[in-house]
């Protein structure tokens, strides 16, 4: 009988996770007309959707350029194609795994062996994730004021709640408290000082369970002298994703401001983030309908921008998961060195690290 509701409670994330996604797309579709909503994605004139996948697909690009400069500052150099590959794995298993970054776990133990170990690979792959929020916040609370975005949610008394604006402040100011948090040497020492000396073997079960997070949150520490170059980066990336709504935007015919796009876009990522469906389907498409529609969009019209913004996920984790069966990872690649302990200095500004 126990393995029974073992295996029960296992499924039992999986089965929510569907539900949720498929309320969501009802919600969706009872609201916007899914033939019409369908025919508007397909209507985009093919030079607006080609120019947007490959807007698309070079912001993917420059993230595996970033992903290979935090390795680099790190001290590891790991192939780009290696790189290339993680990525599009990662985006493939994010289909099936929750939240838009399922993915990455794929990427961690694919990477790990040449990163030298996978503490190294989970935190330059945290940080190319984390650089991602700190520019996707960045855009989004200047597009948001320029002018003040508002949607009618709230109540007169409330109305300071209506900005989109107040939504990202607060939301980046939670993100700067975090990353704080992460890199203070203070908060470190706090943290970890009565787990015992750096190589000590584990004894006590909060050794065994401390010890590896310890080593993951110091190879996040080392990062921090690559936070400026890799958020420039990310930066680029999440104004690429911007401008691929732009341009599918202008395909439909929507009349928008590439600003507006600077925040529809950072907001549908967020949304993407909550791991209450998979891969964001169902999020995606709800944020885009509830967004656009207090801009004067047709509902058919937001959720076709939706759905071509999905589609072009969907052929970047196509690639991805072709990638992976036609040429499965060598599993012999050449290592690179171990993790650095506490006296390296792996990514410090110094470019033979």
């Amino acid at each position: 009988m126990k393995p029974t509701r073992q295996k029960v409670r296992s499924y039992l994330p999986t089965v929510i996770r569907l539900l949720v996604s498929a309320a969501l797309l009802w919600g969706v579709f009872h609201f916007a007309d899914f033939k019409k909503s369908v025919g508007k994605a397909f209507s985009v004139p093919w030079l607006f959707a080609l120019g947007g996948f490959c807007v698309f697909a070079l912001g993917e690009l420059l993230t595996i350029l970033k992903w290979q400069y935090l390795l680099w500052k790190a001290g590891r150099k790991v192939p780009f194609l290696l790189l290339a590959k993680a990525v599009l794995v990662g985006n493939f298993y994010s289909m099936f795994l929750p939240t838009s970054v399922g993915g990455d776990v794929a990427r961690v133990l694919m990477v790990g062996q040449a990163s030298g170990g996978l503490s190294m690979s989970a935190a330059t792959v945290f940080m190319q994730r984390n650089t991602g929020m700190g520019a996707l916040l960045l855009i989004a609370n200047v597009a948001s004021w320029l002018p003040p975005l508002k949607i009618a949610l709230f109540p007169s008394g409330l109305d300071v709640l209506n900005y989109v604006g107040v939504w990202f402040g607060l939301i980046a100011i939670a993100y700067v408290a975090i990353n704080w948090v992460l890199i203070s040497e203070r908060v470190y020492m706090a943290v970890w000082k009565h787990l015992g000396p750096d190589g000590q073997a584990p004894v006590t079960r909060w050794q065994r369970v401390g010890t590896p997070l310890r080593t993951l949150h110091h190879a996040v520490r080392l990062c921090k002298g690559a936070w400026v170059g890799a958020l420039a980066l990310s930066v680029c990336t999440q104004l690429l994703d911007c401008t691929m709504a732009y341009l599918v935007g202008c395909g439909l015919g929507l009349g928008l401001s590439f600003t507006q796009f600077c925040v529809y876009v950072p907001a549908v990522t967020l949304a993407a983030l909550l791991p209450i469906t998979f891969n964001g389907v169902g999020l995606r498409e709800s944020v885009y309908l509830v967004l656009m529609e207090r801009s004067g969009i047709a509902k058919d019209q937001a959720v076709g921008l939706s759905l071509v913004h999905f589609a072009f996920m969907l052929i970047l984790a196509l690639a991805g998961g072709i990638w992976h069966v036609l040429a499965p990872l060598n599993a012999t690649s050449t290592p690179n060195a171990e993790i650095p302990t506490q006296a390296d200095s792996a990514c410090s500004d110094s470019p033979d690290r």
